[in-house]
């Protein structure tokens, strides 16, 4: 009677910690949770710190390469041209480099875009003449900073916290951006060559920083292959062939091990042949194809396009128009690096979260067209046009981050690299048109011509949005 008592005591006193058992459980797990996601946002800071060191160095030509381009006796029609010239380059980089980044990972990619910006800012502070700016401008091809942070961010990040840290991404580039132009405009008033070679350093010690970035989880390039890239390297590779013989030699038809086999095998040919050119052109037409990558990249630009005219032309407008001597133009870019911290840090993440993809597109495509209808009537005052950039900057690059998103969100997880090439190379299409179109305008229309023509633009992505033929 004593052993049963005692054991009647233990049970029940079991049934009452048991739900403390389950509670320090949850616990637990939350504050796992919440340290992995610590861990995550440490291994990501040597990410956002060399981001920004890119962009820092990158902005600190901005206010430079008009003054320059103008001290050699260039013409603002060939300013145009330079500027596109670049873009065509990052075009054909983005290009190429998307199944690359696949395989091999970004992390290296984002090294040699260091290295490559370093060589273009070193040979802009030797420049004596205007072919030498556009010989500056060849290591382009290799600048795709932007694709490959943003493929580090995807790579290593989990859908829900994506938009967030891709938000970061852009914070970065503000206060580079912030910061940059300011110290570039001040360094030109000095000396062209000496605000060059500070950019040429700069990247160079972010390219020297590159091994400080921790591995990353899982292995980068194609772990898990999608079944539509399968049967891609599959019809590429007459290999497959052969591999479908043996597995029916070894097993009967219909066998699950068979089958596997075959897979693993193909998984085995399309690395392989990952390298092959047309197998590299497929996999992006076949990641194109997805459905809704179509439309985003549409969406994408609509959106990037008149805000290239206004980034890649900017510091010549100022110059041009405002008449702004270097070290204020310098402070007039700042600003738009401060309005992107804060429109990054302030705005993306808690309007993402309440809004719907569409709604996004709807209502910021909406202040897009009246932004660039203001912006069109301030050409007769600064002060009315940084007032002006305002609204802008926001709708802009709430739509940018949104759909960049909701890009790698509607692709396997081994094609976000391709779908991030697929969206640098239609920013880099935009850059290689925009500046030509931009100092066009500028030059036979005026000023105003860059406000309507941006509001027409986004009028026009609204309609589509709107009625349909663009989904998101």
């Amino acid at each position: 009677m004593l052993a049963r008592s005692r054991e009647k005591f233990v049970q029940q006193c079991n049934k009452r910690r048991a739900p403390q058992k389950v509670t320090s459980t949850r616990n637990n797990e939350s504050r796992s949770g919440a340290a992995s996601t610590m861990t995550q946002d440490r291994k990501l800071a040597v990410v956002f710190v060399l981001w920004t060191l890119y962009m820092l160095a990158s902005s600190l030509t901005a206010p430079l390469m008009p003054y320059l381009w103008g001290a050699l006796n260039g013409t603002t029609h060939g300013y145009g041209i330079m500027m596109s010239e670049s873009g065509a380059l990052q075009l054909v980089g983005s290009l190429l480099s998307g199944p690359l980044i696949d395989r091999f990972g970004p992390k290296l990619w984002l090294g040699v875009s260091l290295a490559a910006l370093s060589l273009s800012c070193a040979v802009t502070g030797l420049a004596s003449a205007t072919w030498m700016m556009y010989v500056s401008r060849l290591p382009a091809i290799l600048e795709l900073g932007p694709l490959s942070t943003r493929a580090l961010i995807a790579e290593r990040t989990s859908d829900q916290d994506r938009v967030r840290m891709l938000g970061y991404v852009g914070a970065c580039m503000g206060a580079a951006f912030a910061v940059g132009p300011t110290l570039g405009g001040w360094l030109t008033q000095r000396s062209y060559r000496l605000c060059a070679w500070s950019a040429a350093a700069l990247a160079f010690l972010g390219f020297a920083a590159i091994p400080l970035i921790p591995p990353a989880n899982k292995a980068a390039g194609f772990t898990k292959l999608h079944p539509v890239t399968l049967q891609v390297a599959a019809e590429a590779s007459a290999a497959t062939s052969a591999v479908a013989a043996r597995a029916a030699s070894i097993e009967p038809a219909g066998s699950l091990v068979g089958s596997r086999d075959m897979r693993e095998d193909s998984e085995e040919i399309m690395q392989s042949q990952v390298h092959d050119r047309w197998t590299a052109i497929r996999h992006m037409w076949i990641t194109f194809c997805l459905p809704g990558v179509r439309s985003l990249t549409m969406i994408k630009v609509l959106v990037g396009f008149p805000l290239s005219m206004m980034q890649t032309t900017l510091s010549l407008l100022l110059q041009k128009h405002y008449q702004l001597a270097p070290e204020a133009n310098g402070y007039v870019m700042s600003w738009f690096g401060i309005l992107f911290v804060l429109v990054q840090s302030l705005a993306v993440g808690p309007i993402s979260k309440r809004l719907s993809v569409q709604q996004v597109m709807l209502a910021f495509g909406w202040g897009g067209v009246l932004s660039f209808a203001g912006l069109a009537l301030c050409g007769f005052s600064i002060w009315a046009f940084v007032a002006a950039m305002a609204p802008l900057v926001l709708c802009a690059l709430l739509l940018e981050t949104v759909t960049t998103a909701q890009l790698t969100k509607v692709v396997p997880s081994e094609s976000q690299g391709t779908v991030l090439a697929i969206e640098a190379s239609m920013f880099g299409a935009c850059t290689t048109v925009a500046p030509s179109v931009a100092t066009w305008l500028f030059e036979q229309i005026g000023f105003s011509s860059l406000g309507v023509a941006g509001s027409t633009t986004y009028f026009v992505m609204v309609c589509l949005v709107y009625l349909g033929v663009l989904k998101c």
